[in-house]
């Protein structure tokens, strides 16, 4: 049987270590990311404003680390005060699709 801490297999892959076709996948989409980075960047420009934001938000997880969730707990009651803000004017930039391809943005 097996001890709780104690590996079954001492020789096998060490913690931590990287599978070798995951880091051949990781320089293969590197490579093609280097080689069509100027592509990318006009494809991202030509892009309506509410879609390149959505594109930009999503190339961001790539780049930017991931904030954990925390959770704060204190003995003293604190009043949470919920403040509501309106805006009565439609921003110029924001409709239903993208103003450039047409497309429904979900």
């Amino acid at each position: 049987m097996f001890v709780k801490g104690i590996s079954g297999n001492p020789n096998g892959r060490p913690s931590g270590a990287v599978n070798l076709a995951t880091k051949e996948i990781r320089e293969v989409v590197s490579a093609i990311v280097k080689n069509n980075i100027l592509q990318l960047q006009t494809d991202i420009e030509a892009m309506g404003p509410l879609t390149r934001a959505k594109v930009l938000l999503a190339l961001m997880e790539f780049v930017l680390p991931k904030v954990q969730r925390v959770q704060v707990e204190s003995a003293d009651e604190k009043q949470v005060i919920i403040q509501e803000i309106r805006t009565y004017e439609k921003p110029t930039w924001f409709d239903d699709g993208d103003q450039k391809t047409g497309m429904e943005i979900n």
